[in-house]
């Protein structure tokens, strides 16, 4: 209706400018934060000094973080033990069934496994399979939004009041703070050593820049709630939304199946050979790019100053505006048939030279899944590493389908929010060649 005009929608949180022209998403991203500020905009959509706690949202500092030690770079150091997990996590989340069909809820299954995987690289062994730790890491989410929608239906000068009334998130942290004391602990042992002697991955960098305050267990055991409310949901559903795709035509697991037998059998198991399976990368990038990330409008900013786009379109100071994602993926002018599922959209033609990429990592005016510019998601190369594991162990070791030939269910909508079909079920059967 609307098309590469700005609009504006109202939500129970107020109202949102929407954008969906690529030129605009392209100003909106040069825009400089002093103008139109992300962090102010996240601040107040999860309410963050009250949810997650004011050193959070003040001093970020764990973003950068993300940025340098989990980007591809330096993803390989986190591939072994990221891969060893799904190994082990994928059997334990499925009964035990012999080489029977058995019918699952993919939305469950995809939880635990991304639990598990995750928290390996976050805070290791054995604690990432300690299940008093990822219960509290997954329903962490939930209360997070929970209080957050609460907390903007009273003004601000009432928030605080009104947060006494959401224990649930303190306590989480409270709980979790007790199990990462050894580990925070164990690093400050190690500091003493030698740098080539200590740990270099994930979990001592987080410790190594924090200064001296942000440093105790309990700060600590915030950014890790805050790591795992950012990667679990997000992940798990966009996996789920591929299984859904996946169990839709028998033709998509034997194609994929196919090809990461042929990889891993000449490359063995590896970043770089992730980025060989071009039609495995292609079937997560286009199920990413029809369902985006449960999120309709992504990109938000709270206008600080007043703001001009190049079509003349004025925004006053405190405005929130966001990109439409989902008209954009879904605009045919962006994509051929974009309303189709074509899970092989992204494979590289024969005549097609391309540098070795994971797919869906690649941002652009019209690709958002994962935001754009220097501001897109930074644990994205994290996510896309997981995603590609885990759907590269699944068609090799899994025939996969729906019950009764039934077809792919319809997504749920909540506002802006798009989520798999809660009550989806779909049929795994072990292969006995495996």
């Amino acid at each position: 209706q609307y098309k590469d005009q700005p609009f504006k929608v109202a939500l129970p949180d107020g109202w949102r400018v929407v954008i969906t022209n690529p030129e605009l998403v392209e100003e909106l991203r040069k825009a400089p934060e002093d103008t139109l500020s992300f962090d102010e905009a996240v601040n107040e959509s999860l309410q963050i000094a009250y949810t997650l706690g004011p050193s959070i949202a003040e001093n970020s500092y764990h973003i950068p973080v993300i940025r340098t030690v989990l980007n591809m770079k330096n993803l390989p150091s986190a591939f072994e033990e990221m891969n060893d997990e799904i190994i082990r996590a994928l059997p334990d989340a499925l009964p035990k069934h012999g080489s029977h069909w058995i019918s699952v809820s993919p939305q469950h299954m995809t939880m635990d496994i991304v639990a598990r995987a995750s928290n390996r690289v976050f805070v290791g062994l054995p604690l990432c399979r300690n299940p008093e730790y990822l219960e509290i890491n997954k329903k962490f989410t939930l209360d997070v939004v929970a209080t957050a929608t609460v907390l903007k239906l009273f003004p601000e000068f009432m928030r605080p009041v009104v947060a006494l009334a959401f224990p649930n998130v303190e306590t989480s942290i409270r709980k979790v703070r007790g199990m990462v004391e050894p580990l925070v602990k164990e690093r400050r042992r190690e500091v003493e050593k030698s740098w080539e002697e200590r740990g270099r991955g994930w979990r001592g960098s987080l410790l190594d820049v924090a200064s001296e305050e942000e440093s105790s267990p309990d700060s600590i055991s915030r950014r890790i709630l805050a790591l795992n409310f950012a990667a679990l949901h997000t992940t798990s559903s966009t996996f789920t939304h591929a299984l859904l795709h996946l169990a839709d035509n028998p033709t998509y697991v034997e194609e994929l199946r196919k090809e990461v037998e042929a990889v891993v059998h000449t490359s063995g198991w590896s970043l770089d050979s992730l980025k060989e399976m071009h039609k495995l990368g292609s079937f997560l990038a286009e199920s990413h790019r029809v369902n985006a990330m449960e999120q309709a409008i992504m990109m938000d900013r709270r206008v600080k100053k007043p703001f001009f786009f190049s079509d003349g379109t004025y925004l006053p100071a405190g405005t929130l505006v966001g990109v439409g994602v989902h008209s954009v993926h879904r605009d045919d002018h962006n994509y051929d048939s974009a309303n189709e599922f074509n899970p092989w959209r992204f494979v590289p033609g024969a005549d097609e030279t391309t540098a070795p990429i994971i797919r869906m990592t690649k941002t652009s005016p019209t690709y958002l899944g994962f935001g754009h510019g220097k501001l897109a998601c930074p644990g994205r190369f994290f996510a896309a590493m997981e995603l590609h594991l885990m759907l590269a162990h699944v068609v090799l070791q899994y025939d996969v389908k729906y019950p009764d030939d039934e077809g792919r269910p319809e997504n749920l909508w909540f506002g802006v929010s798009c989520i798999p079909n809660r009550n989806a079920k779909i049929l795994l059967r072990k292969r006995e060649t495996v």
